[in-house]
């Protein structure tokens, strides 16, 4: 049987040698507060659940006697509940449906405090619901909900320490403030955001609503860039799981994705600033080897030349892109000129194109880049 909150609290001051009297000192709260939890006619408030397990040493799955694991499992079977009884369409644009839902969330707030997964998506429900009474012109129905959503959303920010949980309530908080037209307050939870979150995209709207467009624009573009960059680099790490597994279709296809999305966006902006590093086009070429496609493996090696030369063309004569979802890009780099890395070269020496290395079309591309690679050698 699981030892009930109240015992385990009077446990662990009894161990630490605390009377109720200095608890309650310790906490900031009244000896009555200690001795209703310990007696269980009382529950601590959220706020005070981290400082209790603090003063105790221990984590607040302790206080609450839970592991872990299947508290997030309840959780998340909990939000699945929720999510099933607001998507069905009979109930999407329903208040009283809402209402109900934020009822339960709080009721199961009060048995997990601590779980500040289930805080932050109580902040977005709270948020949404909020945002329904103002589209309905019921401010008055509102006012003890944005209590609530301030309240719960402060515990967050003073006590969690997991990033992506105050990420969200800090993004909760800047749309909230906008919608009250406070974009001070808003620019202020946007700039917590860590910029390896969606921090700019958040900023962005904020700016957007201070009629600050060149800023707004830059923002939004930078998110896109950095998108297109994460999307580089992950296809062509799935791409490697997948060569390395000997799948060697799937591992193609994943290769294959960034570059020719990379030629559809460079169609016809052969000057603008393209992506610098391309790693696809080598490991295309191998993996069309290995699936015995020797003239395509041949294409990539001449794209990836290509793409080498476009490079060589641009490398600082270009300084901002003017393709407006890349708005205010620039390519910096720490010398002023272009100096080939030789990953072609090093490429084609590899065993796997032992087999076509004395045809015309390779000696003739290898000629061509060891040309290359001279002319730009630092």
């Amino acid at each position: 049987m699981r030892e009930s909150m109240g015992s385990i609290i009077r446990r662990l001051r009894k161990e630490r040698g605390l009377t109720q009297e200095e608890l309650a000192e310790i906490l900031g709260v009244t000896f009555q507060a200690v001795s209703k939890w310990e007696n269980e006619t009382g529950l601590p408030d959220i706020s005070q659940v981290v400082p209790l397990a603090n003063v105790f040493g221990v984590t607040t799955d302790t206080i609450f006697g839970t592991n872990n694991s299947d508290t997030n499992e309840n959780i998340d079977a909990f939000i699945y509940s929720i999510e099933n009884k607001i998507c069905n369409r009979h109930n999407a644009d329903d208040i009283e449906c809402f209402i109900r839902c934020v009822d339960e969330i709080s009721r199961k707030t009060k048995e997990c405090p601590s779980n500040f997964r289930l805080l932050v998506y109580y902040m977005g429900f709270l948020y949404t619901l909020i945002s329904k009474f103002d589209v309905k012109g019921k401010n008055d129905e509102a006012k003890s909900y944005i209590s609530e959503f301030i309240r719960i959303g402060n515990v967050v920010l003073n006590h969690c320490t997991n990033s992506e949980h105050l990420n969200e309530a800090n993004m909760w908080f800047t749309y909230f403030y906008l919608d009250i037209g406070d974009a001070t307050k808003a620019e202020e939870h946007a700039r917590r955001i860590a910029t390896y979150a969606n921090g700019d995209s958040v900023l962005a709207h904020v700016k957007a609503r201070q009629n600050d467009n060149k800023e707004a624009m830059r923002l939004t573009a930078q998110v896109i860039s950095r998108s297109f960059d994460n999307l580089m680099y992950e296809l062509y790490s799935l791409g490697c799981s997948y060569d390395r597994m000997g799948k060697y279709e799937e591992a193609y296809q994943c290769y294959a994705l960034f570059p020719n999305l990379y030629e559809l966006i460079m169609k016809d902006r052969e000057d603008d600033i393209p992506f610098y590093e391309m790693p696809s086009y080598g490991q295309l070429a191998m993996v069309c080897m290995k699936m015995g496609r020797q003239d395509e493996a041949m294409d990539q090696l001449e794209r990836y030349l290509q793409h080498e030369k476009r490079i060589a063309r641009t490398y600082n004569i270009v300084t901002e892109s003017k393709i407006p979802y890349f708005y205010g890009r620039s390519l910096k780099y720490s010398h002023n000129h272009y100096t080939a890395r030789g990953d072609i070269s090093e490429v084609m020496r590899k065993k796997i194109f032992d087999s076509i290395r004395d045809t015309d079309r390779f000696r003739a591309l290898e000629k061509e880049v060891l040309e290359f690679e001279e002319k730009y050698r630092d």
